[in-house]
């Protein structure tokens, strides 16, 4: 999957457009959701590293505070991370697209 989408960028089939980046998130999260439910239901390993934090480097928010706040920081390192791609876009002086 990472390769597909590196290929449409790379490519220039798709071009990225900062407008995107919302849908983009939301998509991210909406997929983070199904891995906590498939988690919880199903008792599976840790998809997206969201219920046990097995291996994260940021587990002891989970474990010495609480889940919330460790699914709040999990989305806000997801929205910075997510953004990387859109930032040279925000900078572009010739043909903006917001």
């Amino acid at each position: 999957m990472v390769f597909f989408s590196l290929y449409l960028v790379f490519s220039k089939t798709y071009l990225l457009r900062f407008r995107d980046y919302p849908r983009a998130y939301l998509t991210m999260v909406f997929f983070a959701l199904i891995a906590i439910a498939v988690n919880l239901i199903f008792k599976t390993t840790d998809m997206m590293f969201l219920n046990t934090s097995n291996g994260m480097p940021f587990s002891f928010l989970l474990y010495d505070y609480n889940r919330l706040v460790y699914y709040v920081f999990m989305a806000i390192l997801a929205f910075i991370a997510l953004a990387i791609p859109f930032v040279p876009f925000v900078f572009r002086k010739k043909n903006p697209v917001i």
